[in-house]
Parts: structure tokens; C-alpha cells; sequence
């Protein structure tokens, strides 16, 4: 614990300990005896301690002497690669990549394996999809689309000529019109490797 650190900075915001053991919502000797090194203190007292005294937590957790671990990474389940062919195959079963901070829970990730074709500049990108839902709710979006056949594509997702009909454009540009969807899941956030 670098007790100087803490003084120094408590004093330069024109707190006392009393005070800012008041504004933590803890007794005065709970700080003392954290700061003199006979307390440890918590994760939570670091992250008020960092807002009070307007520094990083990152800061707070080295100058106290937090054993902190490391930050868990959060993955995904990869299910499909999106093919030059502009379809989706599913996934080796546990297949996972990094997921992006602030996805929610349970997103799934499409990961393109397209080099040689005409977007080869995406190869290795990973596509975010949220839930399956009705084809309707991913109108004018990126979106992992299933036609009636089974079959799967990543494109933009509209209106067909008929009631009940989409047409999607794939990433290469290319349409495919007359699918009837069973099912559209959207695009959330790509991330470019």
C-alpha cells in the first residue's frame, strides 16, 4: 500500500479522511486502517476510491496493492463461415472467437472465409448475429437469412415482389430474389481482422 500516494492525492481534492470515508458510505478507521496497510482493500472501494479522487482504477489497484486478476476475455460461439459463394456452412461444434466489449450475452459470430473471391478483403472478418427472428424485423439491414430450403447467406434483406418474398443482396453485390425466409438474424457489429 503507498500510503504517501493516497494523502497526496486525498489532500490535493480537498478531502479529509473522515470526509471521504463519509462520501465511500464506511467508517473513518475502515479507510485508516486500509490505507496503513492492515485492511485490504476491496474492488469496489478501488472503483469509488478512482471516481472520488478522479484517477483510473487501473492506478488505484497498483498503488494499493490489489491482486487484481487479469480481465476476462469474453468469446463467442462461432456458428458458420460465410463461403466465397456468398452461403453460410455451419461451425465445427466449440469453435469460439474473441467477442467485442459491450455485445450482449449470447451473441453468436459468423467468420468469412473468403479469400480469391471478390471480397477477399474480408476474409477472416467476423460477423456479430443476434437471435433468429421473423425475416420482417431484419428489413434493410445486414442480416444471416434461411431460406425455405435450408440454405444460409449473409446479405441485406428486402422486400420481394410478392407478400411473403425477399430478396437479399449478397456481399459481393450479387441478388437473390424469390426466397421465401424462414428465419433472419442481424448483423449486431462486424469486426475486421
Amino acid at each position: 500500500m503507498n500510503k504517501s500516494y493516497f494523502e497526496s492525492r486525498i489532500a490535493a481534492k480537498g478531502f479529509t479522511m473522515r470526509g471521504l470515508a463519509r462520501q465511500m458510505g464506511i467508517a473513518s478507521s475502515q479507510l485508516s486502517r486500509t490505507f496503513s496497510g492492515h485492511r485490504r482493500m476491496k474492488i469496489e472501494e478501488a472503483v469509488e476510491l478512482s471516481v472520488l479522487l478522479g484517477v483510473t482504477v487501473d492506478e488505484i489497484i497498483a498503488e494499493s496493492g490489489i491482486n487484481a486478476p487479469p480481465p476476462r476475455q469474453r468469446t463467442s460461439p462461432v456458428i458458420g463461415y460465410l463461403t466465397p459463394k456468398m452461403t453460410v456452412l455451419p461451425a465445427k461444434q466449440g469453435e469460439r472467437v474473441q467477442t467485442l466489449d459491450g455485445l450482449p450475452d449470447g451473441i453468436e459470430a459468423i467468420i468469412a472465409q473468403v479469400a480469391g473471391s471478390s471480397v477477399s478483403y474480408m476474409d477472416g472478418w467476423a460477423f456479430f448475429v443476434t437471435g433468429k427472428a421473423p425475416p420482417e424485423g431484419a428489413l434493410d439491414a445486414l442480416a444471416l437469412v434461411q431460406a425455405d430450403d435450408g440454405s444460409q447467406m449473409l446479405g441485406i434483406v428486402r422486400y420481394g415482389k410478392q407478400r411473403g418474398v425477399f430478396r437479399v443482396t449478397l456481399l459481393d453485390g450479387r441478388e437473390r430474389e424469390g426466397l421465401v425466409l424462414s428465419w433472419a438474424r442481424r448483423v449486431q457489429v462486424t469486426r475486421h481482422c
